[in-house]
């Protein structure tokens, strides 16, 4: 384990498990590279707790949902590529991501993927790379797949849809979960992960926030892991993100055990 080596290794270490090298830092500023090293990835991509698949995954969404220029984003799309993250998975990260962050993101970010995807074309991919997961995209009763999904998540409309407003549910319930959470090609758990990174990242008030802890603790992220992806998100999207999550989350935690 990384956290095992002394803190001078680490970061490294980290590097190598990302199957990257530090010319590429080096040749932006010797002292930027310095401090990328022992900040990120001895400090945060090093640590234990959360599998480096997680991280990248994390890390695409909110870099997607801050709209981050290609310079930041390629190398983590490489990454999520490295990590055996198929082209189906990001691709449903992606638009889970902008599902919730905007639409108007997407279209940079699928270029900034396809960009990459052509720096490892055609023989640098295995050839399950592009393999699609059998995907529940046919003509189908959105709502009513949207209920299904909401049932599987440990939720009913009546958890406070039907309490803002009637309309309202109903298209959340079709778009929201009919449309996007429940396709195939990426879990639930991924996409609890996923949007809870994007809402944290994004800073939204604990309306938004709250609910999306309760999925992620229903569909299996375990304490560790969240408090993880917290300390990955805060890395990338700002250290004052990270205050407000925390209370959402440990607010969240109590009334579950209360």
């Amino acid at each position: 384990m990384v956290d095992d080596l002394e803190p001078c290794e680490r970061g490294p270490a980290a590097t190598t498990k990302l199957g990257e090298t530090r010319e590429g830092l080096d040749s932006i500023d010797q002292e930027f590279s310095e401090l990328t090293i022992q900040t990120g990835r001895a400090g945060i991509w090093a640590r234990d707790g959360m599998s480096l698949r997680d991280r990248v995954m994390v890390t695409c969404a909110v870099l997607i949902a801050l709209g981050r220029e290609p310079m930041a984003m390629k190398p983590n799309i490489r990454r999520a590529i490295r990590q055996g993250i198929s082209d189906r998975e990001f691709r449903e990260m992606l638009y889970q991501t902008i599902n919730y962050a905007g639409w108007s993101l997407g279209g940079p970010a699928m270029r900034n993927y396809l960009e990459v995807l052509a720096e490892f074309m055609p023989n640098d991919l295995p050839s399950e790379y592009f393999e699609d997961a059998a995907r529940t995209n046919e003509a189908v009763d959105l709502y009513q797949r949207g209920l299904e999904v909401l049932d599987a998540l440990g939720e009913s409309p009546r958890d406070g849809l039907n309490d803002i407003d009637q309309e309202f549910s109903d298209i959340t319930i079709t778009r929201i979960f009919g449309q996007f959470w429940g396709r195939d090609g990426l879990g639930l758990r991924d996409r609890a992960l996923i949007t809870l990174a994007v809402v944290v990242a994004l800073n939204r008030e604990p309306m938004a926030m709250k609910p999306n802890f309760r999925r992620a603790i229903r569909t299996g992220v375990t304490d560790r892991e969240i408090r993880e992806m917290l300390y990955q998100i805060m890395h990338y999207a700002g250290w004052s993100v990270g205050g407000p999550a925390m209370r959402n989350y440990k607010e969240v935690l109590a009334e579950l055990e209360a």
